[in-house]
């Protein structure tokens, strides 16, 4: 490039360019003056990993250079433009992941050929993220599942008190049922 006394592009210039769709280093050419160009020429230029290598798994390419995924996003393919976002029921807390794990709440489910995040049931939860199952949901505080159940059922002290309650008649139902038959027989 020549410059005149102020500094000034006089004009006398090569550039190299590589053009949209090329990806060796075979594939520039040279381009002189810019107007003469093909494709407008882009200052600053590209690196050499975002033009020629790509961009690994958990970054993308902004057209310049490598950018690592930022948090709640990911990357798991070669040179893509862009990251995607968590699909609903996961996160991503840290950047230049190339994948997302379960929310709190949620488990995933691996079925062949894909994942699906699914929500905890009805009053349970994870402990952690990245759950990888439905026994990783407990119930939450106040409520635990009753064996044979598959929900949470409420733990405080009225329905303790009542299943208590309930617990003498039940014994008594034997010896009242030995009463009836008796008192009916009163009563004709």
């Amino acid at each position: 490039m020549w410059f005149d006394k102020d500094n000034r592009l006089n004009g006398d210039f090569i550039t190299l360019q590589q053009f949209p769709g090329t990806t060796s280093f075979d594939d520039l050419k040279v381009v002189a003056p810019e107007t003469v160009a093909e494709v407008p020429i882009q200052i600053p230029l590209p690196s050499f990993q975002s033009r020629f290598e790509g961009c690994p798994p958990g970054t993308f390419n902004n057209g310049l250079e490598c950018q690592n995924c930022s948090a709640n996003t990911f990357n798991d393919r070669m040179n893509v433009s862009a990251c995607d976002s968590c699909p609903a029921g996961s996160v991503q807390p840290a950047a230049a992941e190339t994948a997302c794990e379960c929310a709190i709440g949620f488990y995933r489910v691996y079925r062949e050929g894909s994942a699906n995040y699914t929500a905890c049931r009805a009053r349970s939860t994870t402990n952690t993220t990245g759950a990888t199952s439905i026994h990783h949901c407990e119930c939450e505080a106040g409520f635990y599942l009753l064996a044979g159940s598959k929900y949470c059922q409420p733990n405080d002290e009225s329905s303790a008190r009542s299943s208590a309650m309930l617990l003498p008649l039940v014994l008594l139902l034997p010896c009242l049922a030995m009463l009836l038959p008796a008192a009916q027989g009163v009563v004709h």
